[in-house]
């Protein structure tokens, strides 16, 4: 449980930064929106669960923890590496309202889901316990995302450390997977 938990905190986390980000730039995320981000996260995961316990019916889990390891590693690499050099990040209000709305929330989710998306795929040998990630995804995005209507300044430092905690998840996937 303490492994979907840290994945599913490492997976969420991005919302904090991404949400903090347009509050510093005066784009407003209403809590419908965030509802719909945190739901498009936790259907993702929960698509993702499913798609890793079905493929462990056909394919030796051993090899599906591998690749989702892999994912997640590489996903935590880019993930610091853009940190370090500064990336921009998109911003997803299409229209210039100053208000992500319930579309472009969809679209958000969907990006932001892809973290959580490798990590659920990865569960495929937890069994039924996997099935908690989703719900503990849902739950920290909509979290984060009311968190980041405050003003803290720590953007960077949550962006490393979600990229290092899915490279170290990612690591001990693979290392696990090999055993």
């Amino acid at each position: 449980m303490i492994k979907i938990i840290l994945l599913g905190l490492s997976a969420s986390i991005d919302s904090w930064a991404v949400g903090a980000a347009y509050r510093a730039g005066d784009i407003r995320i209403p809590w419908y929106t965030k509802a719909i981000v945190a739901l498009v996260s936790a259907i993702t995961s929960m698509a993702a669960v499913f798609l890793g316990n079905g493929m462990g019916h056909f394919i030796d889990t051993a090899y599906i923890q591998m690749a989702g390891g892999f994912v997640l590693f590489v996903i935590g690499a880019r993930s610091v590496w853009g940190v370090y050099h500064h990336r921009e990040e998109k911003n997803y209000d299409a229209d210039s309202s100053k208000t992500i709305d319930p579309w472009e929330g969809v679209l958000l989710g969907g990006v932001l889901a892809s973290d959580s998306f490798c990590g659920g795929l990865s569960l495929c040998a937890m069994g039924a316990e996997a099935y908690v990630f989703p719900f503990v995804v849902g739950i920290l995005t909509y979290g984060f995302l009311l968190l980041a209507d405050k003003r803290v300044k720590c953007i960077g430092v949550s962006h490393y450390f979600a990229g290092i905690a899915l490279a170290v998840i990612g690591v001990m996937q693979l290392a696990g997977a090999l055993q």
